[in-house]
């Protein structure tokens, strides 16, 4: 046992008496890099590495969407600036006030008159001046009256005929609410609207008017003779005015309403001689009508349309 085990021994030995030694290759070993050192003093640049194609993707998608979300930003916000000068007009009231009047005025003709005084009422939420507002309240009580609420109509008709009693607005304001009273069978009312219009203006075609509103209330309620009366005055003063042939044509009606025929027949005819060119075709088929021997026929109806 003991002589194998020599043996064995002296098989490993080279020989030269030397132990063998077992040798690896050189290619199976990996090389371990070993970071070269500086010179003193001596900076080298960094060593740039290139990134992978993934992640150029994601940061060309994050651009993409910076950008967007800076357009939309920039969009939103000159969207929102274009609105508030809009609503503004730019710091000029004027410029609403003439976009709000234009608008209304489309409106009324679209006959979308809800609408159309939202437009005026907005003018007078503006600071502006008093004829803008005077303009809109105008265009309001219009419209009011074009609906036949009455009621609202009269109310800014007053409003303006208080802002300057001695104005001409005043009188025209006057001449509306005592018509629009007439219209809602308001007739004592309108009396002493007509009649506060001709203290106020006398000796003018105001005057006039509310003579001839005075009138009408007097023969809507079928007082006659008042009426008649309050028609005469008025031809007498302002014989030459159009509005002398129109209070003739109703003092024949009041007269055919009460059954004097010829008193009618000459109110008629005094048309004819004296105004030819103003209600001269009305006049001369009332005067055929009597003629004919249809006295009062249409007169009623003729007279509440007034």
């Amino acid at each position: 046992m003991a002589k194998s085990v020599r043996k064995t021994e002296s098989a490993t030995k080279s020989k030269t008496g030397k132990p063998a030694v077992k040798t690896v290759k050189a290619a199976s070993r990996k090389k371990i890099p070993v970071a070269a050192e500086e010179p003193m003093g001596v900076k080298t640049a960094p060593v740039k590495i290139a990134a992978a194609p993934a992640e150029v993707q994601i940061n060309l998608k994050s651009s993409r969407r910076f950008w967007l979300y800076t357009l939309g930003s920039l969009a939103l916000l000159a969207g929102l600036i274009q609105i508030y000068g809009y609503n503004t007009g730019w710091g000029n009231p004027e410029r609403l006030v003439t976009r709000f009047l234009n608008k209304g005025q489309q409106l009324t003709l679209a006959k979308r008159y809800d609408a159309a005084i939202k437009q005026y009422e907005k003018i007078l939420k503006l600071k502006t001046s008093d004829e803008n507002m005077r303009q809109a309240l105008i265009a309001i009580a219009d419209l009011y009256r074009e609906r036949h609420e009455w009621t609202k109509s009269v109310e800014i008709y007053n409003r303006l005929r208080t802002q300057d009693p001695a104005s001409v607005l005043s009188a025209w304001a006057g001449l509306q609410v005592g018509d629009a009273q007439l219209q809602s069978a308001q007739y004592v009312d309108a009396v002493k609207t007509f009649t506060e219009v001709s203290r106020l203006f006398p000796k003018s075609d105001w005057d006039a008017e509310a003579r001839l509103g005075l009138g009408k209330a007097s023969e809507k309620e079928e007082k006659y003779p008042e009426a008649i009366a309050a028609y005469t005055a008025l031809v007498k003063d302002y014989a030459g005015g159009f509005l002398a042939a129109e209070a003739l044509i109703h003092i024949g009606q009041c007269y055919e309403l009460q059954g004097d025929l010829k008193a009618a027949r000459q109110a008629y005819q005094t048309i004819l001689d004296k105004y030819p060119n103003t209600t001269w075709d009305d006049a001369k088929a009332r005067l055929n009508r009597l003629d004919a021997g249809k006295p009062g026929e249409g007169v009623r109806t003729w007279g509440q349309s007034q």
